[in-house]
């Protein structure tokens, strides 16, 4: 019985001592930014997650066409007729405030990637291939958050603006920017990031061998043209300047022009 006894002991000891911290599973549902930008797939997917703030309309069964003249909703569930049946009030304001989500995914990203290569990974197969797609995703994100205030400018004129990640008491004391100052930071962001977007990606992967993005919707160097042209319409109109502008209608009129 005793000798059973001292076997059992040495069973245990040696199962204990077997035990180390990679059997300290953990199942995380949140990860830290060292955990999420040391991978290139992690770092992927919080950009696509900025990807997600995108806006959508036609076709669909909320589209916007619907709110006014341009279409009719056959859909009699569709909650695009709050717009014309009522139901629209302070109560269902119909908010676009949950931009501000992606833009500070936005600018946490910028703020948070700075200088990254990756060193741990130098020796994969595509390592190449995607550094050169991370590098891109400055331009992406910059552009992205660039169409953010343009929703939002658009909708509400002056708004609360920052390229800064702010604490909640920081963000909940930010004063608006007014409308003008907001247009001219998207125009020239757009100006700044659409030489390094390319024209077709289908292109950019036969050239430079870079990775798929393997992304249903990817903004190219056509969608900075597109949102700088837009932008300047709507700061040149009477919406925003009084519509008395020359100059800026003509600044309007050549960035709709450099998209054909």
């Amino acid at each position: 019985m005793k000798l059973k006894n001292i076997c059992l002991g040495i069973a245990c000891i040696a199962v204990v001592s077997a035990c180390n911290d990679k059997m300290d599973y953990h199942e995380y549902t949140s990860y830290d930014k060292d955990y999420v930008f040391s991978d290139f797939s992690r770092t992927a997917g919080f950009v696509n997650n900025i990807y997600s703030y995108l806006d959508s309309d036609l076709p669909s069964y909320q589209s916007l066409a619907s709110a006014c003249d341009e279409a009719e909703m056959a859909v009699t569930y569709s909650s695009v007729l709050d717009y014309t049946n009522g139901a629209w009030s302070a109560l269902n304001p119909k908010s676009l405030w949950g931009y501000y989500s992606g833009i500070r995914a936005a600018n946490y990203f910028l703020e948070e990637s700075k200088d990254l290569d990756f060193y741990d990974l130098r020796y994969a197969q595509d390592y190449a291939a995607q550094m050169n797609r991370f590098n891109r995703y400055q331009y992406e994100v910059r552009l992205l958050r660039a169409y953010y205030y343009f929703l939002l400018v658009r909708a509400y004129g002056d708004v609360p603006f920052t390229v800064n990640v702010l604490t909640e008491k920081e963000a909940n004391s930010l004063s608006r920017t007014p409308a003008s100052e907001v247009f001219d930071f998207i125009i020239s962001e757009c100006e700044e990031v659409a030489p390094e977007l390319p024209v077709s990606y289908s292109a950019l992967i036969m050239m430079l061998r870079v990775v798929p993005t393997r992304r249903p919707v990817v903004v190219t160097q056509g969608t900075a043209l597109a949102l700088k042209a837009r932008a300047a319409l709507y700061r040149a109109s009477k919406l925003f300047s009084g519509g008395e502008d020359r100059n800026l209608w003509r600044e309007a009129a050549v960035a709709n022009k450099s998209c054909y």
